[in-house]
Parts: C-alpha cells; structure tokens; sequence
C-alpha cells in the first residue's frame, strides 16, 4: 500500500503520512480522509509529517490538492503540517502546493518542508513551545 497513516506518538498529537511505492490519486484521497478522521477523533492540537519518498502520483494534481487542502483546513485542531521530501521532488510539491493555495483562495495550514523526518519534529516542538509562551 502506498500510503500509511499512522499517529506518530501515543498522545495523539502527530500524524504520520507515509507515501512510498506505487502511488495514485485515489489512494492518496483515502489516506487523507483518514487522517481527518483520526483528528477529529481528538480534542486537542495536532500536526501531521507527509514523508513523501516517491513524490507526487502522476496526472493533474489541482484538483486533488486543492480538495485535500480543503478537508484539512476544515480540521480546526489541525495547526501545522510539514512536508519531509526525500528528493529534488520537494520544489516541485513546494511549488505545486502553492499554487494551488493562491487560486483556491484558501487559507491554508501553516506549512513547512523540510528534508529529513527530525526536521519535520524539531519545526514542531519549536511551534508548539512558542505557542506555550
């Protein structure tokens, strides 16, 4: 399978999306709906790590992203989430996540992307003790 989403820790506070293997579309709108399930199923704050080892699955991407977008933005506990590109494929989903925020004129989840999964974790625990304060 393609994508695993899985809680990163037992607080339930980090979602893990794996992407690797043969990746698609339509899995990758299963795996999101997912991982809005799991936070609406908590209370409290939560950010989710894309670990994207193969890059984006292949046909257009708006119309998937910009749905995607929109379901997480819907997740009023969801605050952060960080994409960990294991390639160059990083600028281009950088690229194509952007756009597609400036013509979806969505405000989107405050968004990072970083090159490695401790990244991804150290950006965390520097928001969330800024948020602390």
């Amino acid at each position: 399978m393609p994508y695993t989403v899985t809680w990163y820790d037992d607080e339930k506070t980090i979602i893990r999306f794996d992407i690797h293997g043969a990746s698609n579309w339509d899995g990758f709108s299963v795996a999101t709906d997912q991982a809005c399930e799991m936070i609406d199923s908590v209370p409290h704050r939560v950010d989710i790590i894309f670990d994207d080892h193969i890059g984006m699955p292949q046909g257009n991407p708006f119309p998937q992203l910009r749905k995607s977008m929109k379901s997480f933005n819907e997740r009023k506990n969801l605050v952060l989430s960080i994409t960990v590109a294991h390639s160059r494929m990083s600028l281009l989903v950088e690229s194509l996540v952007d756009i597609t925020k400036r013509f979806s004129s969505m405000n989107a989840k405050e968004t990072h992307y970083v090159d490695t999964f401790e990244k991804a974790l150290d950006i965390i625990a520097q928001h969330r003790a800024e948020a602390d304060e």
